[in-house]
């Protein structure tokens, strides 16, 4: 009897162990997935892929939203690198004179769509998860072309829109809506014009939002729209002092200066 009690007790002090070790590391994995979009390097991104496909293993759901994160981010250093023109307003493989980076980009944004669903499938409703996913379905209608239009267009909108009823206050909900605007083509409904406002409104939510900085300055970049240089720069300055330590927004915001 005393060797059963004892053998429950030390069963339910392992499972208690297990659960605060894994829920410490999923908390550390956000800031590591921000540090390593900071420094943009493959090798930390890899490091850092072991690490979620470990949590993985040990059947923590929420890991499939972060490595799915992982391989969005992964992929969009490697078309930002790829942008040797540096037209930052540009977006798709217009952009990427660089077609081998382009190409690879796309494998990882494949990886990051089935990581995402099998996090949507795993986890309850959540604003944050609905908002990756429309920025990866954003990654695969840019890859694929007018030709992926009919199968991404809609679920990009769709989950964009979701995000945002779960949470009016998620800058990355407003975010997806404008990439939702900006990025689909006029033979699927996008309209670059209506981003501006969702673009707007994920600042307005969170000031120190500095992807949304950044989104705003891609826009008045754009000469399809009505070009301002000035505000491009003051919102790629604004995303850069917010956070200086991304490569991404410290490069365009000195590339942007000297044009």
């Amino acid at each position: 009897m005393r060797r059963n009690s004892f053998f429950i007790i030390f069963s339910l002090l392992f499972i208690v162990f297990i659960s605060v070790e894994i829920s410490f590391s999923i908390e550390k994995i956000d800031d590591e997935l921000d540090r390593a979009w900071d420094i943009g390097n493959d090798e930390v991104f890899k490091k850092l892929e072991n690490k979620i496909t470990i949590l993985i293993t040990k059947g923590e759901p929420l890991s499939h939203f972060y490595l799915a994160k992982l391989y969005y981010r992964w992929a969009s250093c490697m078309e930002t690198k790829g942008n040797t023109s540096k037209d930052y307003w540009l977006c798709g493989v217009n952009a990427i004179e660089n077609k081998i980076l382009w190409n690879k980009a796309g494998t990882y944004i494949d990886k990051a769509l089935a990581e995402i669903l099998e996090a949507e499938g795993k986890n309850k409703p959540s604003s944050r998860i609905q908002a990756f996913k429309a920025f990866i379905l954003c990654k695969k209608l840019l890859h694929g072309g007018l030709k992926s239009a009919y199968t991404y267009a809609k679920p990009f909108t769709e989950s964009a829109k979701k995000a945002l009823n779960l949470n009016d206050k998620d800058p990355y909900a407003h975010l997806a809506l404008g990439l939702n605007e900006y990025t689909r083509p006029p033979i699927a409904g996008g309209d670059p014009k209506r981003a501006l406002k969702h673009f707007e409104n994920s600042i307005n939510v969170a000031p120190d939002f500095a992807e949304g900085y950044f989104w705003l300055g891609r826009y008045w970049m754009n000469p399809h729209i009505e070009k301002d240089t000035k505000k491009a720069m003051e919102y790629f300055n604004k995303a850069y002092t917010i956070r200086p330590e991304n490569w991404i927004f410290k490069e365009v915001s000195h590339i942007i200066k000297m044009k």
